[in-house]
C-alpha cells in the first residue's frame, strides 16, 4: 500500500476545468503515548547500510510500507530527517565546510539557560565562569544532529493491518 493509495479524492478547478484530484493535503499524527509502548513497537538504530525500503523489506515483507515508518517516527522529509551514512556525512561537511579540518576549528559555547547554550566571541568565553562555557566543532555539531536521526521506533508486523486499517478510515474521514 502506498501513502497515498486511500485519500479522498476532491473536485478541482483549473483553467475553467474541473476534474478529479487526490486530496493530499491530510495529515495525520501518530499518538505520543503509544509510541512508547513498547509491546508495539521495536526500537531500532539505522545503520549506514539501511535504506528506509530495505527497513519495511526486512520488518513488513514489503518495501512499500516505508511510509509507515516514517509516519510512525514523524519523518516528513527523508532527505533531511533520515540519517546520511558515512560516505554522505563525509559528502556534507565537504560541501558545508570545505575541508574536514574547517569543521574542526573550534568554537565557543556558554550556558545561557537550563538546556540552551549560545555561541560567542572567544573573547566573551574567555570571561565567563568556566563551569558554563565549552567548546565544540562544527563537525561536532553536525555529527550529533545527524545520530539523532538513528533511533527509530518499528510497528511489529502483528499491529500492521490494525494500523492500515485505522489510517485508512482517518484518511476518509
Amino acid at each position: 500500500m502506498e501513502y497515498f493509495e486511500y485519500f479522498p479524492y476532491l473536485y478541482w478547478k483549473e483553467d475553467g476545468k474541473e476534474f478529479l484530484a487526490q486530496d493530499i493535503t491530510i495529515r495525520i499524527i501518530f499518538d505520543e503515548i503509544s509510541i512508547k509502548d513498547k509491546t508495539i513497537f521495536y526500537d531500532y538504530r539505522i545503520q549506514d547500510s539501511d535504506t528506509l525500503e530495505m527497513i519495511a523489506q526486512n520488518f513488513y515483507d514489503d518495501y512499500t510500507y516505508s511510509w509507515v515508518i516514517m509516519l510512525v517516527n514523524k519523518m516528513f522529509d527523508r532527505d533531511f530527517e533520515w540519517p546520511m551514512n558515512s560516505y554522505e556525512f563525509s559528502q556534507y561537511i565537504l560541501d558545508k565546510y570545505g575541508s574536514v579540518s574547517v569543521a574542526n576549528q573550534p568554537r565557543y559555547f556558554i550556558k545561557v539557560g537550563e538546556n540552551f547554550w549560545t555561541e560567542v566571541s572567544y573573547q566573551q568565553y574567555l570571561t565567563t565562569n568556566p563551569l558554563k562555557r565549552r567548546i565544540r566543532t562544527s563537525y561536532e555539531l553536525e555529527h550529533e544532529q545527524n545520530e539523532k536521526h538513528r533511533n527509530i521506533k518499528i510497528l511489529k508486523k502483528e499491529f500492521l493491518a490494525d494500523f492500515l486499517n485505522k489510517f485508512n478510515a482517518l484518511v476518509r474521514q
